[in-house]
């Protein structure tokens, strides 16, 4: 815990800190200070530690969500993260020379939500070296 704190206070001047629901948090400064700052999504796998590294997930997890987004023994799903929040579940399906995703939106997506969703699909595609798809109407209004 020391090296933490020591650590923190040295990185204290590149981050802002955030009290919600009395907890502190630290966030990129340079991340809050872009007005136009587009959203940002992740496809993470199970076990990911984004999920799983912490007891209470509150801060990234809805509990109205939190059973749907593990299959019930404390094991997480693979999981759709935009900005920070967890808001679906993803599966794919490799075919030849692709994979298709197929998401489980817990909440409906922005145009800027489904934009991002779309480039984090692209960005798993590429690190695959596979094309990516998103599954047929998943991202459907």
């Amino acid at each position: 815990m020391a090296d933490a704190r020591d650590a923190l206070e040295m990185a204290q001047s590149h981050l802002l800190q955030e009290v919600v629901a009395g907890r502190t948090y630290w966030l990129s400064s340079s991340e809050h200070t872009a007005k136009d700052r587009r959203a940002t999504a992740y496809v993470l796998p199970a076990y990911d530690e984004y999920t799983v590294a912490y007891k209470d997930r509150s801060a990234v997890l809805d509990s109205l969500h939190a059973k749907r987004a593990s299959t019930g023994n404390g094991i997480f799903k693979p999981v759709i993260v935009i900005d920070r929040q967890v808001v679906g579940t993803w599966k794919r399906r490799l075919e030849k020379g692709s994979v298709v995703i197929t998401p489980n939106l817990f909440t409906s997506l922005t145009k800027a939500d489904k934009q991002a969703l779309v480039m984090a699909a692209g960005q798993y595609g590429a690190f695959l070296k596979v094309r990516v798809a998103l599954a047929p109407h998943t991202l459907a209004s």
